[in-house]
């Protein structure tokens, strides 16, 4: 959801050039004149910064009613510069701006009345000002209002709805607009589905730097979709996503690194993305990680660091972590050795379907080592595990069955 900030540029006269002009007529009354003026000292634009200074002249101007004056007077309540942050007054002095018409003011109104800020929150009522800006060609207005349309907050949800506002803020250059353009696209939702200009789309949002939309652009690239695939146009999306901190870029970069694929293979590099990635949580890069330092590839091996990263994506839910970390216990390594523990997370990740944790928990109950022997459950879980195409459940399964008979 964007607020509309200091991206408004107002028309300057030509006397605006002349810093001593701007004053003079600022000083005979001239609205256009004391809003520039104080604009300029506010932000430290063209002359030296007076936040106070800068704040006196757009009261003087915001009070004879210039819309533009009260609406930055309102985006400085919004920011906290010069004045302490107070969103009721930001709002007070939008509604006078937003009922002039001034689109700007009526987006950042609809902002503070769909989070509540300064406001009691009324989602209704913020789609009734995004739609108003909106109306005006204000491209936030736009956005914003689609975002409502493709939620279904404070109006009923309405795909296509959304697609059109989208569409006008994403001509006009938005980039957010631009991405979930494409991402109506690529699904279908609203408009018929058509990868390709999703692509186009996310191309014109990554273009801008969008980092999210790098990594979106990078795995259809990666994977052909709507592109021709090419894995090292998809590995040149995810780096630019990754260095400006997008996880799943991050990740996916680790992942080509691994691999080599589109990229030199460098496992090294692997391990750093994985690392980048892991710190931010994916539960896909610490089970990768783990893995790693377990087996001393792109790191120095760590059986400490192994089962650290295994943890902490197997408390996530992760299946193939749960995994790995009762494998640790059950050696031993970077963990005291405990089969009670090996048996109770195999049987997390044995509970989501993980073939290898079945096989692992029916041999621990035919053996009964971290639990008590139990032939029933032990032949129920390698015959799960057979059914998911363990080949070496399904002959320890049969073996146990001619025990059991």
């Amino acid at each position: 959801m964007a607020i509309a900030l200091m991206g408004m540029t107002l028309a300057q006269p030509a006397w605006a050039d002349a810093p001593q002009d701007l004053r003079l007529l600022a000083e005979r009354g001239n609205t256009v004149a004391q809003t520039l003026l104080g604009l300029d000292e506010l932000t430290g634009q063209d002359m030296p910064k007076n936040e106070a200074q800068g704040l006196l002249w757009l009261r003087r101007a915001a009070r004879q009613n210039n819309k533009q004056a009260q609406y930055y007077l309102g985006l400085a309540y919004d920011r906290g510069q010069g004045v302490k942050t107070d969103p009721r007054e930001a709002v007070s002095w939008y509604e006078k701006a937003a009922a002039q018409n001034f689109a700007p003011a009526q987006n950042n109104l609809g902002f503070h009345y769909k989070d509540g800020r300064g406001v009691k929150r009324d989602p209704a009522r913020a789609a009734r000002w995004f739609e108003k800006a909106a109306a005006l060609g204000d491209q936030a207005g736009q956005t914003n209002l689609a975002q409502l349309y493709d939620t279904g907050v404070g109006v009923r949800r309405d795909p296509a709805k959304a697609v059109e506002w989208y569409a006008k803020a994403a001509a006009q250059g938005d980039a957010v607009a631009q991405s979930r353009l494409g991402t109506h696209y690529r699904t279908g939702d609203g408009v018929p589905r058509d990868a390709a200009l999703a692509a186009q789309w996310y191309r014109k949002a990554a273009d801008q730097g969008d980092a999210y939309t790098q990594d979106q652009l990078g795995t259809l690239y990666a994977t052909g979709e709507g592109v021709p695939k090419d894995d090292a146009e998809a590995a040149s999306w995810f780096a630019k996503a990754a260095a400006q901190g997008e996880v799943d870029a991050e990740k996916q970069l680790g992942g080509l690194y691994s691999s080599g694929q589109g990229v030199s293979q460098d496992p090294a590099q692997a391990a750093y993305w994985y690392e980048k990635a892991a710190a931010q949580g994916d539960e896909v890069a610490q089970t990768d990680l783990a893995v790693m330092y377990d087996a001393g590839r792109g790191v120095k091996q760590d059986y400490g660091k192994a089962a650290y990263w295994s943890r902490k994506a197997a408390q996530a839910g992760d299946p193939v972590a749960q995994t790995n970390l009762a494998i640790l216990y059950y050696y031993g390594r970077g963990v005291p050795r405990d089969a009670g523990q090996a048996a109770s997370w195999f049987a997390k990740a044995a509970r989501q379907g993980a073939a290898e944790a079945q096989l692992s928990l029916g041999l621990l109950y035919q053996n009964g080592e971290g639990v008590n022997v139990d032939f029933t459950k032990a032949y129920v879980w390698l015959a799960l595990a057979a059914a998911h195409g363990e080949a070496e459940a399904a002959t320890a399964r049969d073996a146990l069955a001619a025990r059991m008979a």
